[in-house]
């Protein structure tokens, strides 16, 4: 562990540098990932991390987290900015949203909060509006247990309702393509 900072998982060699007081880069050096469209599974790399808090943050602070993605000598691809609120009764969930690269290029992200929820969540679309939205909900297994659609709106709301409490996957598509996937936890 290095300043309190400890790699947990990924899926390629690397190496990294922390630079200031809270920036983590991480290179992964001749990676040469397929094109998504050629091999989608193969196409992904990912680096699962901890890190230790600053001591004393106060019950409610937001901790912010986002990335830039380089590829080559490109403009760098931001990841949608994710946090955590410091509270009790912590449950220690990593949820996540994964945005296709031409779905960040065109502008648009995809907001889901709260996420843990326990009555209700949020998925919520920016940028260019979408003339439908659906969204499937899967259960670990790949099953899909729920599926709901909105017609003209850049925003769907998940009641709780009949799902019992766990983690599920979602994937959220506009008319055209696939805008996000991820992690939910249903407490």
């Amino acid at each position: 562990m290095r300043n309190g900072f400890v790699v947990l998982l990924l899926s390629h060699p690397y190496r990294y540098d922390i630079e200031g007081s809270n920036t983590a880069v991480f290179h992964f050096e001749n990676i040469m990932l397929p094109d998504s469209n050629v091999n989608e599974p193969a196409s992904n790399g990912f680096i699962k991390f901890n890190i230790e808090q600053k001591e004393n943050n106060p019950i409610g602070t937001h901790i912010m987290n986002d990335a830039a993605i380089y590829f080559d000598f490109n403009e760098p691809i931001i990841t949608n900015e994710v946090f955590h609120t410091i509270g009790e009764d912590f449950m220690g969930m990593i949820t996540s949203i994964i945005t296709p690269p031409e779905v960040v290029k065109a502008g648009i992200s995809v907001n889901v909060f709260p996420n843990p929820f326990d009555k209700y969540t949020r998925f919520e679309v920016k940028g260019e509006a979408p003339k439908e939205l659906n969204l499937s909900i899967y259960d670990m297994m790949g099953r899909e247990v729920f599926q709901q659609t909105t017609q003209h709106q850049q925003n769907i709301t998940l009641y709780k309702n009949n799902l019992t409490p766990g983690i599920y996957v979602f994937r959220l598509m506009d008319e055209k393509q696939q805008l996000a996937t991820g992690k939910l936890v249903i407490k």
